[in-house]
């Protein structure tokens, strides 16, 4: 059995290309979310734009093409109000 705790902190550390995808998974999740349900806890929370940006700019790196769908996401989601534009 893999020792658990050696696995969560390789995750944590993005120390291999497995643990930087589940990074960036674990992060769209809940973004997802969010853009489903018309911003629903990013409203709840009074959430800006630059706060999401900040929270998943590593996956610019990571993932750049899935980084510049989220932006468009995030502009519509401005545009739509679900989201504040700061």
């Amino acid at each position: 059995m893999p020792n658990l705790e050696a696995l969560w902190t390789e995750q944590e550390r993005g120390e291999s290309e497995e643990a930087r995808l589940l990074k960036v998974a674990d992060r769209l999740l809940p973004f997802l979310h969010n853009i489903a349900s018309e911003g629903k806890t990013w409203r709840e929370h009074n959430i800006a734009k630059s706060q999401v940006l900040r929270a998943h700019a590593f996956i610019a790196s990571e993932a750049p093409e899935l980084f510049q769908w989220m932006e468009a996401q995030l502009d519509h989601a401005v545009e739509s109000g679900w989201l504040g534009d700061s």
